[in-house]
């Protein structure tokens, strides 16, 4: 294709208010995500514009299921990276800057996609610096790398359900495992398909052998000179030579399917995990599901044997099998009853495997996940009777293990007495065959040599099949999995942007007519009306269980009312963005810190939350001196859970979390309780301080705490009683 003119590739670039919609509609069918038109329209229009206009583009893509990577470097540097799961998009220069999307590379040349073209134009990278404004080709401009966030969205069981061959899914019922499989590899076609190609002719290339032996076996019959067996074993040495090239150039394309498989786990499961729904935990312990991720080592085990050596036994076996067919009749009903035989092996005597191997990995994930409860209470197991109870509950999840494994090691063995009970017959009924056709001179002898070794060379590869049937169980159990993490139901991700008033005291909230209860529980809430203007303190008391704590996930869209709404600052809560709702609402519930630095800790990756920001937090909180004493201050790697610091100190450090992002609503969950009287008078001091930029709406009994407030609420019954109050 010819390169475009500069006056050609510029005009679209340069288009006026709607640019995002359509760079994000490029995007979307770039990384193969399908979206409503009408959505992305809908988000383009509905995220608030700001001064960067990166942040705008970035903010929109992520409602759509985008990830954006910001970078820098060159053009060359641009040419490393792209690829056609993972576009760029950047900025062009001008008086009227737009988008450029490079979606990959055409030899020396970069794809662009132009806005309103169909199809990726290759154009020079002089041409593409030139657009960017740069005034030299070497020049380093910044780009977003975009990738999907949940790129294994298509093993989902709503995904799958939209296959109209899978449309019989009945509600409630998860995606069968070997949909999840075909999905998953569906991703990877391209390069699987490379791997078919080298598959193939291996297969053709292992028939070398037996060729070769039936020619020899035939020369060497006749007398003939040496000239023909040196040409012979030359051209063996080339086909098991190019063979090997092969095998070894199939093992590097499906190291790379490997890598991509694991990546797009992590990938999916970092973006999916913190936007789970609260209530698929509400059955389940978190840490204990998020175990199933260790499957996705043995789905790269096992797909790599299935590219690499399941689909060259499968194509050897065939091969071998057609030609086999070409030496007589009677060899090709030999082919179809060895054929129906194997079939038998595989279907029929493998029946249920599937089911049972998924029974089994239910079972080993129980025993794990016992264990993992004995180290995370361990206090409660060190009482009397309690390290009994232990081994007690773990031997019998152990029995329960191995009797699920028994029921499947049962179906994996009758397919192994299967698979070799064919191989002695097999062998056994070419060899009288042949040698019958052979004596009737139907077959020469260098046909019933390269015929037995075809046969020999069919069945070993039946054999090493049957020793690889039960890893394939494991990839469908391994498969089920990882469906189970992929099928986490997700908060929505769609909405409007929270307004950000100039009221420097902070939101406000109203509750009207709030009515919440738990599934199958009494209400907690019962046309509950609460309104805080800007600036107020609220505290509301309660007896425990009374749902004081679910107004906190109320109000930061963690739980949503059965009847009624919640405003913010005028805005519905049903109609806002997630992301955006809780850069404005804080919640602390107790101690919640992380792997990592106190810095990282406390700033967690927020752009607007700087040294000092962190700095301010901490002298809030009474923890400055604190974490200065630390042996590398604020750079202190802490583990999960914070040990080495004090329920107080881990309390007030997630504090210090909230409160640094200066949020327009802070509220707090019985966290002063965790504190020394005079530490939460002087953390009280600071929250309540007439300075402080927030409403704060805290949940505690403590009547010192509710002494710094100016509202005083209770709970009771689904009621909110006392009517506001205000101090003199």
């Amino acid at each position: 294709m010819q390169t475009p003119a500069p006056q050609d590739v510029r005009s679209p670039w340069l288009f006026p208010g709607d640019v995002v919609e359509l760079t994000l509609e490029r995007l979307l069918d770039t990384v193969n995500r399908s979206t409503d038109p009408e959505q992305v329209r809908m988000v383009a229009w509905a995220q608030a514009a700001t001064d960067d206009p990166w942040d705008e583009l970035r903010a929109s893509g992520e409602v759509l299921g985008l990830r954006f990577t910001r970078m820098e470097g060159t053009l060359d540097d641009m040419a490393k990276v792209v690829a056609p799961e993972a576009p760029l998009v950047t900025r062009s220069g001008g008086e009227e800057p737009g988008w450029l999307v490079i979606s990959g590379r055409a030899g020396a040349m970069l794809e662009v996609s132009l806005l309103d073209s169909p199809e990726p134009e290759p154009i020079t990278r002089e041409l593409l610096a030139q657009e960017l404004g740069l005034s030299d080709p070497d020049g380093a401009t910044t780009w977003f790398m975009v990738t999907a966030a949940e790129p294994l969205e298509n093993m989902s069981t709503a995904s799958i359900r939209k296959n109209p061959l899978q449309a019989d899914i009945a509600s409630g019922e998860a995606a069968p495992p070997i949909a999840r499989l075909i999905a998953l590899l569906r991703m990877e076609r391209r390069d699987v398909g490379v791997v078919l190609v080298f598959a193939v002719a291996v297969g053709l290339l292992t028939l070398v052998t037996p060729v070769v032996m039936q020619v020899l076996v035939n020369t060497v019959a006749f007398g003939t000179p040496l000239q023909p067996l040196v040409l012979l074993t030359v051209l063996l040495l080339g086909g098991l030579g190019f063979a090997a090239a092969l095998r070894a150039l199939e093992a590097w394309v499906v190291e790379m399917i490997q890598r991509r498989i694991f990546l797009r786990l992590v990938g999916d499961l970092a973006h999916r995990l913190p936007r789970v729904k609260t209530t698929a935990f509400d059955t389940a312990y978190g840490p204990e599901l998020v175990n199933r991720f260790f499957d996705v080592f043995t789905v790269k085990k096992v797909a790599a044997w299935m590219l690499l050596e399941g689909l060259e036994i499968l194509l050897t076996v065939l091969i071998g099998l057609l030609v086999l067919a070409f030496y007589h009749p009677l060899l090709l009903a030999f082919d179809v009853i060895l054929i129906i035989c194997a079939l038998f092996v595989i279907v029929v005597l493998g029946r249920g495997g599937s089911k049972t191997a998924i029974k089994e990995s239910k079972a080993k994930y129980a025993v794990a996940g016992w264990l993992e409860e004995l180290v995370r209470h361990p206090n409660a197991f060190k009482v009397t009777g309690g390290a009994r109870f232990g081994v007690a509950r773990t031997d019998t999840l152990a029995r329960k293990y191995l009797k699920a494994r028994d029921a499947h090691f049962k179906i994996v063995f009758r397919q192994i007495i299967g698979t070799l009970t064919l191989q002695a017959l097999a062998t056994t009924a070419l060899i009288a065959i042949g040698a019958w056709l052979v004596m009737e001179r139907q077959l020469t002898l260098g046909q019933l040599v390269a015929a037995e070794l075809i046969v020999s060379i069919v069945v070993a590869s039946l054999i090493k099949l049957s020793r690889y049937l039960e890893q394939l169980y494991d990839l469908v159990a391994a498969v089920d999995k990882l469906g189970q993490l992929v099928d986490l139901p997700l908060e929505r991700s769609s909405g409007h942007a929270c307004i950000k008033t100039n009221d420097p005291r902070g939101a406000r909230v109203v509750f009207n007519q709030v009515t919440f209860g738990f599934p199958n529980g009494p209400l907690l809430m019962k046309d509950v009306d609460l309104t805080m203007e800007p600036g107020d303190r609220v505290v509301i008391s309660g007896p425990a269980g009374s749902g004081k704590s679910v107004l906190l996930h109320l109000v930061f869209g963690l739980r949503w009312p059965k009847s009624g709404h919640i405003e913010l600052d005028g805005l519905d809560l049903r109609d806002l963005d997630l992301g955006s709702l809780r850069d404005r609402v804080a919640v602390v519930y107790g101690p919640e810190i992380f792997e990592g630095t106190v810095y990282e800790n406390i700033q967690l990756g927020r752009r607007e939350v700087d040294m000092a920001a962190v700095q301010d937090a901490l002298r809030k909180v009474n923890m400055l001196d604190t974490i200065r004493n630390l042996p590398d201050g604020l750079q202190t790697m802490l583990a999960s859970g914070a040990p080495q610091l004090s329920t107080s100190q881990a309390t007030r450090l997630t504090l210090a979390r909230a409160i640094a992002g200066r949020p327009a609503l802070l509220a707090v969950d019985e966290i002063f309780g965790k504190m020394s009287a005079r530490t939460a008078q002087q953390v009280l001091q600071a929250l309540t301080d007439s300075e402080a930029p927030w409403t704060l709406l805290a949940i505690s009994r403590d009547v010192h705490v509710q002494g710094f407030c100016t509202r005083m609420l209770h709970l009771e019954e689904g009621q909110l009683t006392a009517p506001p109050t205000r101090r003199g």
